[in-house]
């Protein structure tokens, strides 16, 4: 099975990590680099070094070939410096990699592999998700902040504070945890991995009670997402990543024999057969994939979508059955006409779940075999239905949507209407001026080369609002900022 196969995602955006340790902040030489921090909890962890550890590692230059130690051999690398917690009956499941520049003007050229992986023991496989990080150097030599690394670097556990407090419900945001956590990309992962925490403890009767409170109260992240959808999507990523599809299923019917007429346990259900078709097909063009995993990913949409169907009198009340069912249809080739037929009676029935748009927005990119034709058309309804409470917010959503799933440049190569997305932008930072937003917002100025509007962001953009991880590679804030500012 291929890398991505295996859910090892090498990161389309290589990012420059700029955060650093409040020791470090006030030192301009920056004689150390913080290479990863990972918050897990109640500490995070942090991977530092100096010059000393790079001094003998090749250098590498972005816009002149490959790096001088492949992804994959990184990712040998990782493993086999995770072997020992491996063989103490433990499993090491790597789900992310990225490149990363160090952080330093001292160790500039010098870049880096980080790799992202759970860890889970045999006897308790539905354990709680809890993230972890390795580093590996251009030298093949790989840093943990475990203390088994195989450098001297220099590593630890930063307190984020001594007793963090319980949040009032299993499912809500922690104020004792970063900001970042409900921020952006960890957002899913983080509920996710407190619905994890509750299936696995066979707590269904609360999961459901929690996924019913957090649906009807509609309550939003700080970026203005969906907290109910993320966690159910957060949930389904958590149940899979570890691989434990036996487990999960006899879980998930055991949740399903105590509440029949549960819709959260229904559409949880055809969640992970959906997952779990994906998981035989791997993420390769179809004509890369074999006949037997083409029959177990076809097999298994079918029962996700027969799973749907049969509950649908008593779970499509809950508007994440649609978002399950349009996402199912859409692996399995629908035609646009009978698809949007399903979107518009969901929207009918729920026109402010946003998830909805999203959902049957993959559908129609070019991508999964519509165009840029179909996809206005459908951003203008999202506008319409939503306006209410959304303003004109959808048109940045759904465009930068649009954006991530074609992977291309989203004014020249896409067509996206900048016009339209700005206003969107502008709306939605008026209701959610989270840090994410505002970055996400001044990257999207920078790339459609909108000096006006990026200058009169970049003021907000200081300290800890300014995210590293919203910043594409050839659009970093400080790049964008030094282009418009050496303007006349």
């Amino acid at each position: 099975m291929t890398l991505a196969a295996r859910t090892i995602r090498l990161t389309r955006i290589v990012s420059i990590l700029c955060v650093a340790l409040p020791a470090f902040a006030q030192r301009p030489q920056c004689p150390q680099a913080l290479l990863a921090m990972q918050p897990v909890f109640n500490a995070t962890t942090t991977i530092v070094a100096g010059p000393e550890q790079f001094a003998s590692v090749p250098k590498w230059d972005l816009d002149h070939g490959e790096p001088p130690l492949s992804i994959g051999k990184a990712v040998s690398a990782a493993r086999a410096s995770l072997q020992g917690d491996a063989s103490s009956g433990n499993k090491i499941s790597i789900y992310r990699v990225g490149i990363f520049p160090v952080p330093c003007r001292e160790m500039e050229g010098h870049w880096y592999y980080r790799v992202d992986y759970s860890q889970t023991n045999q006897a308790t496989p539905l354990a709680p998700f809890s993230p972890k990080v390795a580093v590996v150097l251009m030298d093949g030599s790989v840093m943990l902040p475990s203390g088994t690394d195989s450098t001297d670097a220099r590593m630890g556990s930063v307190p984020m504070s001594p007793e963090p407090s319980s949040p009032p419900h299993a499912l809500a945001i922690d104020s004792s945890l970063p900001k970042i956590w409900y921020d952006g990309l960890l957002s899913a992962d983080v509920l996710g991995s407190q619905a994890k925490t509750l299936f696995a403890a066979g707590d269904y009767k609360q999961l459901d009670a929690e996924l019913t409170r957090v649906r009807e109260s509609r309550e939003r992240l700080p970026d203005g997402r969906s907290l109910f959808a993320l966690s159910m999507s957060g949930l389904a990523r958590a149940l899979s990543i570890d691989e434990k599809w036996d487990a999960v299923f006899e879980s998930i019917t055991q949740w399903r024999k105590a509440a029949p007429n549960s819709s959260n346990a229904a559409i949880l259900e055809a969640a992970m057969w959906s997952q779990y078709a994906w998981y035989a097909r791997g993420t390769g063009k179809w004509n890369s994939v074999s006949d037997t995993a083409r029959q177990l990913y076809n097999e298994r949409l079918a029962k996700a979508r027969r799973v749907l169907e049969e509950s649908k009198q008593f779970a499509s009340g809950n508007s994440y059955w649609y978002v399950v069912m349009i996402e199912t249809a859409t692996g399995e080739g629908w035609p646009i006409d009978r698809q949007m037929a399903l979107f518009d009676e969901a929207v009918q029935r729920d026109p402010l779940f946003l998830q909805t748009y999203f959902a049957m927005g993959k559908r129609l990119t070019p991508r999964w075999g519509g165009d840029i034709a179909l996809y206005n058309k459908l951003t203008e309804k999202a506008v319409s239905q939503t306006k209410s409470t959304e303003g004109q917010s959808m048109y940045a959503r759904m465009y930068w949507y649009y954006a991530g799933i074609e992977n291309d440049q989203p004014f020249r190569e896409l067509g996206i209407p900048w016009p339209l997305m700005k206003a969107g932008f502008e709306d939605l930072i008026a209701r959610y001026p989270s840090s994410w937003n505002l970055n996400s917002y001044a990257r999207f100025a920078c790339e459609a080369n909108d000096k006006s509007t990026f200058l009169q962001l970049a003021p907000r953009l200081t300290g800890e609002n300014l995210r590293a991880d919203a910043w594409p590679s050839g659009y970093k804030f400080e790049t964008c900022k030094d282009a418009f500012m050496s303007r006349t």
